[in-house]
């Protein structure tokens, strides 16, 4: 349904529903589960190392241009 203000809102009018449960054998080898919070901070994790990377980038031109 449109709205005046141009945004949608849906209606949900029929669904399937699955549960999903976390167990200790799972039934497929390559299944894991892992936290979200997890996910967050290897996110945050490898974009300190990508900036950390660009950093020291720099910082070896610098030193390259300035001290030989």
């Amino acid at each position: 349904e449109t709205r005046d203000d141009g945004s949608y809102k849906f209606t949900i009018k029929a669904i399937e529903l699955f549960e999903v449960s976390v167990v200790t054998f799972p039934a497929y080898a390559d299944t894991a589960v892992e936290a979200r919070s997890k996910q967050i901070e290897n996110m945050e994790k490898r974009e300190f190392l990508a900036k950390k990377s660009k950093l020291e980038e720099k910082l070896n031109g610098l030193k390259t241009t300035y001290f030989e």
